[in-house]
């Protein structure tokens, strides 16, 4: 008779316990998704582009070709209200797009001029180059401030 009150005891403590812990990662789980709501927000996120200083002919875009690659050059502005993370950089081709994550902090009213190197032999002709802005402590850009540019001429 003894072993099964003292199981009946251990077990309630052990379901008590288990939803206490329940609740606890339940609040903190809802905490945590709504800091993160607000903080994703991309209201005030604007970004412009401006022509690279490389001779390039007249154009936003400039890049300098080889025989399997390119560097593709360009210059983004951050003239928005808020500071930034960077920018996402989708490079489109005539057979692929080619990805590139430039993080580096870009605060208000400051520029980032850089190159990243395209593979011209797995996607093509750049057709097309898309900046996204990503905040600081988000995995995702903002979406709805893309900038696109086929503005495109040698360096």
């Amino acid at each position: 008779m003894r072993g099964k009150r003292g199981f009946g005891t251990l077990f309630i403590t052990v379901i008590l316990f288990s939803l206490l812990m329940a609740f606890g990662v339940a609040i903190i789980t809802m905490l945590v998704s709504n800091q993160v709501e607000a903080e994703v927000s991309c209201e005030g996120v604007s970004i412009k582009l401006e022509r690279v200083q490389r001779r390039a002919k007249d154009a936003i875009i400039c890049y300098k070709v080889s025989l399997t690659t390119s560097e593709v050059g360009f210059k983004v502005v951050n003239n928005g209200e808020r500071d930034l993370d960077g920018v996402i950089v989708n490079v489109a081709g005539e057979k692929g797009i080619q990805k590139f994550e430039v993080r580096e902090n870009l605060k208000v009213g400051e520029f980032l001029d850089t190159d990243v190197k395209y593979n011209r032999l797995k996607n093509g002709e750049i057709e097309e180059v898309v900046f996204i802005p990503t905040l600081p402590r988000s995995k995702t850009g903002c979406f709805e401030n893309i900038v696109t540019s086929n503005d495109l001429g040698l360096c």
